[in-house]
């Protein structure tokens, strides 16, 4: 019950402190509206948009992504265009509108011209290749993918490189080719270890677990698991753990070991719970330092 409790009160603080961030924007907006600001007015309604964003409300983002959008036409702003037909498509693609958000990508990347950020091309393509991928449009959801990993190898980035091969082995993975995704989860590992980011490091050769699991190999499913628990229990990454101790579950499972499973997927529920718990600590502290919630 005082955990019921303290999350509550987070729940209204949080409320609280966004409302309060909303109703500041709403007030700079009506002085940029008399002003006649087109620049301000249509900052404040990306913000306004990126704060519905965070929150889950994705009809009220696209609200006022659109209202931007439409300032950032009589502004003649491409770049502000750009993100903000991104940034719709990103909103319809959390609703579930898939078609949709096809069609503000799709318009994005009409307005950004081939000299512009190549990163943030880059970064369409990917959210285009995503969305193909959950409509099961395989041949296109790959054409992007290719796309974005072109230009990744054209700016030579390396971890931009390794994540297109990562996302384009979760496509052949849908399509059953376990080789051709290993092949590049494999590549992908290289290339994160060439900068040493731990943990993704650790993903990878978790994603690479899963992979020998659905071929049954599993002494090297197990091999990659631990190399991956090893790096997240140095790295203190909690739910990460949990996941590879939910992970070992499921292929204790597989080979018949129900005890074994049972055991790991004890590990993985203790984590979480802990997890939850210390959180729920946190919370006490941070509404203890701001007084009571009127």
């Amino acid at each position: 019950m005082r955990i019921f409790c303290v999350s509550m009160l987070l729940i209204l603080f949080m409320v609280s402190l966004h409302a309060g961030v909303v109703e500041d924007l709403n007030r700079d907006l009506e002085e940029a509206i008399k002003a006649k600001n087109l620049y301000r007015q249509t900052t404040i309604h990306i913000k306004l948009g990126e704060n519905a964003d965070k929150e889950a409300n994705y009809s009220k983002a696209i609200e006022h992504y659109l209202k931007a959008y439409d300032l950032s036409v009589q502004r003649k702003h491409i770049d502000d265009q750009v993100f903000i037909c991104s940034s719709i498509g990103n909103c319809y693609d959390q609703l579930g509108k898939l078609n949709t958000a096809l069609q503000w990508y799709g318009k994005a990347l009409d307005k950004s011209p081939e000299h512009s950020v190549p990163k943030y091309r880059s970064y369409i393509h990917n959210n285009m290749g995503n969305v193909y991928l959950k409509i099961g449009s395989f041949s296109k959801s790959l054409e992007h993918y290719q796309h974005a990993l072109d230009i990744k190898l054209a700016e030579n980035d390396t971890l931009g490189i390794a994540n297109a091969y990562i996302n384009m082995g979760a496509l052949y993975l849908k399509t059953g080719n376990l080789g051709k995704t290993l092949e590049l989860q494999l590549k992908a590992l290289q290339l994160r270890k060439q900068k040493g980011d731990q943990n993704a490091i650790a993903s990878a050769l978790s994603s690479i677990s899963v992979t020998y699991r659905n071929m049954k190999r599993y002494d090297k499913a197990f091999e990659y698991n631990k190399q991956a628990l090893d790096i997240y229990q140095s790295t203190k990454n909690i739910p990460k753990i949990a996941s590879t101790y939910n992970n070992l579950g499921v292929l204790y499972l597989q080979l018949g070991d129900a005890a074994k499973a049972l055991e790991m997927y004890q590990k993985s529920y203790n984590l979480k719970k802990d997890s939850a718990d210390m959180q729920d600590r946190k919370s006490t502290r941070l509404n203890s330092s701001h007084g009571k919630l009127s």
